[in-house]
């Protein structure tokens, strides 16, 4: 089942609500959504069963905004595919136990700002066609990579983030803390430890 804001449409989740997401369920938005958790009552959302379930989709035109979000347990964590000028913005939010990834971009700008991608089932981030900023964020345990960034655009940095154990549960080649293909993105001061094959694995 899809439930889907309109592209004319505000969806605005307040702090406290949890969302649940049953098999092959999505969330759709081809307007904007805002999620406004705090620290002490954030917004989730997660999946009902034991395995990876549901997804939430951001395909609009507008800037969404999500701040002290949790996602767990599903089956794609956060895709965006958005095409706004401002971007997507995301703030203090988790990325945790999906089956496949934990956050995956596709195109247009983000934000990543004290973010956490932990424990997902193939990267904590795939960033593919986008501009991409992370800051003062941290990836462990994802079974590929902590960062899979596909000809991500030059602008894209990568700073003050730490990885650790990413790239260990996978028989597939490379297995890296950061990945790269056919892009130059900046990294500044960033912690790599443990995991893989690689610390940072780039190829054109």
């Amino acid at each position: 089942d899809t439930v889907s804001v309109s592209s004319t449409a505000t969806l605005t989740i307040a702090a406290g609500v949890k969302v649940r997401f049953a098999e092959n369920a999505q969330l759709v938005s081809n307007g904007r959504i805002i999620a406004n958790g705090t620290s002490t009552s954030p917004v989730y959302f997660m999946g009902t069963g034991s395995n990876g379930q549901g997804e939430v989709y951001l395909n609009g035109i507008y800037s969404d905004s999500l701040t002290h979000c949790k996602f767990f347990g599903l089956e794609n964590g956060l895709k965006v595919s958005n095409s706004s000028s401002g971007g997507v913005f995301l703030n203090n939010c988790d990325f945790v136990a999906s089956e496949n990834e934990g956050l995956k971009v596709t195109a247009g700008t983000i934000t990543i700002d004290k973010c956490k991608a932990n424990d997902n089932g193939t990267d904590g981030m795939y960033l593919y066609n986008c501009t991409a900023t992370i800051d003062s964020s941290s990836f462990s345990g994802n079974k590929s990579s902590g960062i899979y960034a596909y000809s991500v655009n030059s602008s894209s940095k990568f700073s003050n983030s730490t990885f650790s154990e990413n790239g260990e549960g996978t028989s597939s080649s490379p297995e890296a803390g950061i990945i790269f293909y056919n892009c130059s993105p900046a990294i500044d001061h960033c912690d790599v430890s443990d995991g893989g094959q690689y610390g940072l694995y780039g190829a054109n």
